[in-house]
């Protein structure tokens, strides 16, 4: 059992939940839990829906031509890299989450054109890094949370922060206009641009150029 490796190999359109999966018991030994691996394949586009309860997990989605994504943790820490860019025109990206440590990297090159994230008393960290291919536009909307956002400093990037009983930190390279924070690139009129709309309740957010 040592080399116990499930995979799940899928090709063609689908919508998948990997929830049947992580229940399945699977046992190697005292302390050590069991370990799920996916393999994606990239023959054709797809939507792809994750379903996590409590558990720790990482995925790199780099690559995969995904159409539309749901992310929905109930509890503990998850890590999402987009390592390359989605060759495939992204819908929608989803996120909601509870109890939540979840930070994605590489947003840019999910290549979506909306993005929305939900989340209780959620840690959030978001890299918007990669190639932003178009416009796209984020709405964040969390209750007890510390939401991060870092921005390049080089993709055009106009946010705004709603806080309540909360506190916003914005470090520098982004420059108040018109009610919202926008870097240099943004200021200059480069193109294509990122819109962050940003809401906290009884949480903090951290905008940062990186």
């Amino acid at each position: 059992m040592d080399h116990y490796r499930p995979a799940v190999i899928l090709d063609s359109d689908f919508k998948y939940s990997t929830r049947s999966l992580i229940s399945w018991p699977v046992t190697f030994g005292i302390n050590q839990p069991a370990r799920l691996e996916l393999a994606i394949g990239k023959a054709r586009p797809f939507d792809l829906v994750f379903e996590v309860g409590a558990n720790e997990g990482s995925a790199d989605l780099g690559g995969l031509p995904i159409t539309r994504l749901s992310l929905k943790h109930g509890a503990g820490k998850q890590s999402i890299n987009f390592s390359s860019p989605n060759p495939q025109a992204m819908d929608q990206l989803t996120v909601t989450a509870g109890a939540t440590d979840l930070e994605i990297r590489n947003l840019a090159n999910a290549n979506f054109a909306e993005m929305f994230a939900e989340g209780g008393a959620a840690a959030f960290r978001f890299d918007f890094s990669g190639t932003l291919a178009r416009d796209a536009a984020v709405r964040v909307t969390t209750g007890m949370a510390a939401v991060e956002l870092n921005v390049p400093a080089t993709t055009s990037a106009t946010i705004t922060t709603e806080t309540t009983l909360g506190s916003a930190e914005v470090g520098d390279g982004f420059m108040k206009k018109g009610g919202a924070f926008c870097n240099e690139a943004a200021l200059a009129g480069k193109t294509p641009t990122l819109t962050i709309r940003a809401s906290v309740a009884m949480g903090s957010i951290r905008l940062r150029a990186v």
